[in-house]
Parts: structure tokens; C-alpha cells; sequence
């Protein structure tokens, strides 16, 4: 469900830099975040890969932001959110045991 979410936010925000194949990328990038440890380096590759040529500085640190921040937003609040209503547990005693054994 996460891996659905970052792949369709990371759809639109490509086709709006106007990256080639942008929907390939966004569903690779946002599934190639969630390998664990290597997420975000693995998830940044595709699209960054395909903008050298197209964008400028300022484009290549947007994109590489937009695909950061939804690597951080999916880890800290969608991960414990969705595992806190599936085991019916504290969402803050959740968030902390990820912290510590995830």
C-alpha cells in the first residue's frame, strides 16, 4: 500500500518536471524505496538518471527532494500508522519500536 502511495505521488511529481517515461520512473522509484537501508539511494537513481540532460540544478534538487521527503513521510508517520490499525496497538508505542528495531 506505501509502495502504491510513493510510486503515484512520484508519477505526478515527475510528469510535472516533464521527465521522459515518467511514469515508469515514479512506479520504480517509489517501489525502489522501500528496500530497506538503500531506499532513498536506490529510489533518487531512476529519476535522476533520466534528468541529467533535461533539468537544470534547481530541477535535479527538486526532484531529489520530492523523492526524499516521501521516502520520510512514508517511514515515520505511513508505516506506523498502517501497522498501528492492523495490530490494533498505540500508534506512539508503534513509532518507537520501528525506531529502535526497525
Amino acid at each position: 500500500m506505501s509502495g502504491l502511495f510513493i510510486a503515484g505521488l512520484s508519477v505526478l511529481a515527475f510528469a510535472f518536471f516533464k521527465l521522459p517515461y515518467f511514469y515508469f520512473l515514479g512506479f520504480s522509484s517509489g517501489f525502489l524505496s522501500l528496500v530497506p537501508y538503500l531506499g532513498v539511494v536506490l529510489g533518487l537513481l531512476p529519476p535522476l538518471a533520466a534528468g541529467m540532460g533535461i533539468l537544470s540544478g534547481p530541477g535535479m534538487i527538486a526532484v531529489s527532494a520530492i523523492v526524499i521527503g516521501l521516502h520520510v513521510f512514508t517511514i515515520s508517520i505511513l508505516f506506523p500508522n498502517l501497522i498501528s490499525k492492523r495490530l490494533k496497538l498505540n500508534l506512539l508505542v508503534v513509532a518507537i519500536a520501528l525506531l529502535v528495531w526497525g
